[in-house]
């Protein structure tokens, strides 16, 4: 109805005030939407977990000892009760469960306020959500034109603030139309607007589609990366992590560690992909003009919404990660061998942990044009290495020690080493090039892809390397 070309010439000014309403409820819509979706999410959550804990309660009310094994179920709910359960299992250890202590305590958790309250949540957002629903489709159909409801737009109005001429010009509008059509004999039937809400709905479900697919496409290697780390998640971890799947930010009220906030995510991602998959084909077999999606396909941008808020959470942490393991800010690794070993002398390192330290801190300058005290030149002599590794080889000196380098991007690779003393430098060089050419190639793509496994590994060289000198024998 916004879009009418009469309305446009004979009430210009009334359709310009229209649109301004209607951009306003369709604000309103989208904000309405995500609390709705928000809802639906944590009543799904909670009617899960009160099924728990009355089937919790049924096993244990007979065998209290039974209620130790859903601890941090009911810490999820009530965190105040870890002194509870901390008092239960001393009891449990001393052997002495039977007594009037322990069904106190064990009355005091399962009746925790906290606990009681879900079931009232529950009722109360069942409600809400019924009544956010209708409004919702009674704002899509405004915003579409299909239904005109006074009452509703004299509420908004009146909800937005807009001056007295505003008012009148925004109420005027679907008036004016309502007139149109009643002397137009051209008005569209019912079948005509029924082909126009399914073109509506097409071309926006079309549209988000592309949207979804476009999502994979940019996130194809954090999805790669994603399942093999779900292949080596447990299922007790997989049970473990569950309950924040629908709602990972909830971890950051947790100390957990990143590796588990990244399996976290990862399951919470690859929970969401598969909404989306199994919303698409549910949506796919509807018969769309016979249907009203107005809710739906905004629960379906709200979905894509979360989808790319989670992967980027995920890249972020993989950029900590990235940044907690090389632990200087232009990205240094260690060469391996095949067996994850290092290829440069131990010995070395051990003898001059304190000069690599100031080394690496000196190479993480790279960028900048004179770095006091060291030289950086590209070695000469190594030119099949260079080509094997289709990389130029550097070499960094200081008083006494000297390591060759290849650039990874912005991050520096260390692949050989030796003393100032030492006339083989060359030749380890070399050799550290010819004998672990598989590897360090693989460790190029690993630094190229942010392996997290490989960060890991160099995060636990990097704080050995960085640590104090090795004490010589007397």
């Amino acid at each position: 109805m916004q879009n009418s070309n009469l309305s446009s010439k004979i009430f210009p000014n009334s359709k310009e005030l229209w649109a301004l309403f209607i951009s306003k409820v369709e604000k309103d819509l989208q904000n309405m939407m995500s609390t709705y979706n928000n809802d639906k999410r944590r009543i799904k959550d909670l009617s899960r977990i009160i099924n728990k804990i009355e089937e919790i309660g049924n096993l244990s009310k007979d065998n209290i000892e039974e209620i130790l094994n859903y601890k941090e179920l009911f810490m999820y709910i009530d965190n105040s009760l870890e002194s509870s359960f901390d008092a239960l299992k001393f009891f449990k250890e001393q052997d002495n469960f039977d007594n009037f202590a322990v069904k106190a305590i064990y009355g005091r958790i399962v009746n925790s306020p906290k606990i009681m309250r879900l079931s009232s949540e529950y009722s109360s957002l069942t409600i809400k959500i019924q009544f956010d629903k209708d409004r919702i489709k009674k704002l899509g159909e405004l915003i579409r034109g299909s239904k005109i409801d006074y009452s509703l737009i004299e509420e908004l109005v009146e909800k937005y603030n807009f001056d007295d001429n505003t008012k009148k010009g925004i109420l005027l509008y679907p008036l004016v139309m309502l007139s149109i059509k009643q002397h137009d004999d051209k008005v569209s039937d019912k079948k005509e607007e029924t082909k126009k809400q399914e073109e509506y709905y097409r071309d926006k479900f079309n549209e988000l589609c592309n949207r979804y697919q476009e999502m994979k496409n940019n996130f194809k290697d954090l999805l790669i990366r994603c399942f093999k780390v779900r292949e080596g998640i447990s299922r007790q971890e997989i049970d473990m992590y569950k309950s924040f799947t629908n709602n990972p930010q909830d971890i950051n009220e947790y100390e957990f560690t990143s590796d588990i906030k990244f399996k976290i995510y990862t399951l919470a991602f690859f929970k969401m992909k598969k909404d989306i998959d199994s919303f698409i084909e549910g949506i796919s077999d509807l018969r769309l003009e016979e249907t009203n999606l107005d809710d739906e396909l905004l629960f379906f941008e709200e979905m894509l919404n979360e989808f790319n808020t989670t992967a980027n959470t995920l890249v972020s942490l993989i950029q900590e990660e990235k940044k907690v393991a090389n632990g200087l800010e232009n990205n240094i690794f260690f060469a391996l061998d095949a067996f994850n070993r290092l290829i440069i002398s131990e010995e070395l390192v051990n003898n001059n942990r304190s000069n690599i330290k100031a080394l690496l801190q000196k190479l993480s300058e790279i960028n900048n044009s004179k770095i006091e005290g060291v030289k950086t030149n590209h070695m000469l002599g190594v030119s099949e290495e260079e080509k094997i590794l289709d990389k130029k080889i550097s070499m960094v000196i200081t008083s006494k020690i000297r390591l060759a380098y290849i650039m990874v991007g912005k991050s520096i690779l260390i692949i050989g080493g030796t003393d100032n003393a030492s006339d083989k430098f060359d030749h380890i060089v070399k050799l550290a090039v010819n004998k672990n050419i598989i590897p360090i190639r693989k460790q190029i793509s690993y630094i190229e892809d942010n392996n997290l496994d490989y960060l890991n590994i160099q995060n636990t060289i990097i704080q050995s390397v960085m640590g104090e000198e090795k004490e010589k024998t007397r």
